[in-house]
C-alpha cells in the first residue's frame, strides 16, 4: 500500500483469488446476493481516495491466467511508486522463471470525475531480470525511474545487480547505467538518488557502485554523479568511500 504524494489518495494491491476464496476489500452492493459470488479474480491494483467518499477503482490487473499468489503463478505485482506529482502510478511485476523476468507498466491515475475516460496501462520495458524491491525512485520532474534489477544468469556472471534507468512515457528510452556488484552485497536501502530538478541543468542521478581497485581483492564503493545524456556507461566518479566492502 502507498500514499500518493499529496495524500488524498492510497493504491494498494489485492491478491489473485480462486473461485472459493473471497477478499474481504471487493465492494458488496446492498441490491446483490447475501450469497458470495463463486469468482476468480486477478491479482490488481487499485486507487482510493482516503476520505472514504470516493469509491476505490481498479487501475491495472495481471493477465487473467495468472494464479493466485499463494500458489507461486507466473506473473504477480511486487512494487507500486507514485511519479511525484501523483498523476501516475508505476508498477513493477515478477515473472517466474526462469529466469525471472520484471515488468515495469505506467499507470495513469483518473481524476474522479474522468474515472471513465482512464487511459490504458503502458508496458514500457519487460526486463531479462527481477526487480529489487523498493529500489524503484522517479526523478523530480517525473520524466524518469531508476531500478536496481537483479538477474540469477548474466552475460558477466551470476547472481548480479545491474542499475537501469527508464523514461516514464510509452516507447522511451532504457539504460543499463551501471554493474553494481554482487546481490550478495546488496545495500539495504536503493544506493542512488535525483538530485533537485533544475531547469538549466541535464537530468542527472547519483549512484553508489563498486570501483576496482587495482592490486587488491576487494572494490570499493564510489559515488557516481551521471548524466543520462552522457555517453560513458559507467560516469563520473565525485568521491569514495575507503574500506572493503
Amino acid at each position: 500500500m502507498v500514499l500518493a504524494p499529496d495524500g488524498e489518495q492510497v493504491a494498494y494491491v489485492t491478491p489473485g483469488s480462486s473461485a472459493a476464496v473471497t477478499a474481504g476489500l471487493w465492494l458488496v452492493h446492498a441490491n446483490a446476493s447475501a450469497a458470495p459470488r463463486q469468482e476468480s479474480h486477478p491479482e490488481a491494483v487499485w486507487a482510493a481516495p482516503v476520505d472514504g467518499i470516493g469509491l476505490p477503482r481498479r487501475i491495472f490487473e495481471v493477465a487473467s491466467h495468472s494464479t493466485p499468489a499463494t500458489s507461486g503463478g507466473s506473473e504477480h505485482i511486487v512494487d507500486l511508486v507514485w511519479v511525484p506529482d501523483g498523476s501516475r502510478l508505476v508498477a513493477i511485476t515478477r515473472q517466474a522463471g526462469p529466469p525471472a523476468r520484471a515488468r515495469v507498466v505506467l499507470l495513469n491515475i483518473p481524476v474522479h470525475q474522468a474515472a471513465d475516460d482512464q487511459p490504458a496501462p503502458s508496458e514500457l520495458v519487460l526486463l531479462p531480470a527481477e526487480g529489487q524491491p523498493g529500489s524503484a525512485v522517479p526523478d523530480p520532474s517525473g520524466r524518469w525511474l531508476a531500478l536496481v534489477t537483479h538477474a540469477a544468469v548474466a552475460p558477466g556472471g551470476s547472481d548480479l545487480l545491474t542499475l537501469c534507468v527508464f523514461q516514464l512515457q510509452p516507447g522511451g528510452l532504457t539504460r543499463d547505467l551501471a554493474d553494481l556488484g554482487s546481490a550478495a552485497r546488496a545495500p539495504s536501502a536503493a544506493p542512488l538518488a535525483w538530485p533537485p530538478a533544475a531547469a538549466s541543468q541535464p537530468d542527472r542521478l547519483v549512484f553508489v557502485g563498486p570501483a576496482p581497485v587495482q592490486g587488491l581483492e576487494w572494490r570499493r564503493p564510489v559515488r557516481h554523479l551521471r548524466h543520462l545524456q552522457h555517453p560513458s556507461p559507467i560516469g563520473t566518479p565525485f568521491g569514495a568511500v575507503h574500506g572493503p566492502t
